[in-house]
């Protein structure tokens, strides 16, 4: 079913201020501890919303969460992410990372699917069909996403980043880059699963209240005449 614009951007809201959320309480709770700010839950979530919808939306999901870092950097004074090109630049490009490989691995995944078929073999049970041609691909384009985000960002320090560049290198590497890709291999497929599922049901609802409101008018019309 098409989407309609006024309830995309509803849901875009609604993402948005979630995304903020998550990402706040990470930054409040790790800046404390550890003195950086890992992304565990907002990453996976700012991914998924690039590879829920079409290639027109893929850069969604990196420009919020690198605004958000961005935000969140000026009210914590985080100085090195003050800077958009290493908060919000490569934020922007993890989505278009995480949506190609996404659907190259979906249509890698299709082809055995099809090839299999066609040999006369017993097609897949539902649930296998959802793991292989949902939650594998959105898995690996969640990884892939959250390399992308440490290249990117470390690329960054190192140019424009000055004496940050070694601390944030050591913190990436030993203990956010693991996790994270972690973090985005298991929890991606549930927010784009769950996303998916959301959106279907509101969108059900919407067209249903569409129609109630037409047959309400059809029968207003024929009481008038």
């Amino acid at each position: 079913m098409k989407k309609d614009k006024a309830h995309y951007i509803a849901f875009l809201g609604i993402m948005v201020a979630l995304l903020m959320v998550v990402f706040t309480l990470e930054s409040v709770v790790f800046m404390g501890i550890l003195h950086i700010t890992p992304a565990f839950l907002a990453l996976p979530l700012a991914v998924a919303l690039c590879l829920y919808g079409d290639w027109k939306e893929e850069f969604v999901g990196g420009t919020i969460f690198g605004l958000c870092s961005f935000l969140l950097a000026v009210i914590f004074a985080d100085l090195p992410f003050i800077n958009p090109l290493v908060s919000v630049i490569p934020r922007v490009l993890v989505g278009v990372v995480a949506y190609w490989v996404y659907h190259f691995v979906s249509f890698i995944i299709s082809k055995l699917l099809a090839s299999r078929e066609k040999k006369g073999k017993l097609p897949l049970s539902k649930k296998s069909n959802i793991m292989l041609r949902e939650t594998i691909p959105a898995a690996i384009g969640g990884v892939f996403g959250a390399i992308t985000n440490t290249v990117l960002v470390l690329l960054m320090l190192w140019a424009f980043g000055g004496d940050a560049f070694s601390a944030m290198f050591m913190a990436a590497i030993v203990l956010n880059s693991p996790i994270e890709m972690a973090c985005c291999a298991v929890l991606v497929p549930i927010y784009v699963r769950t996303m998916k599922v959301a959106l279907k049901r509101s969108d059900k609802l919407l067209f249903q209240d569409k129609e109630k409101n037409d047959c309400l008018n059809a029968v207003e019309s024929a009481e008038c005449k």
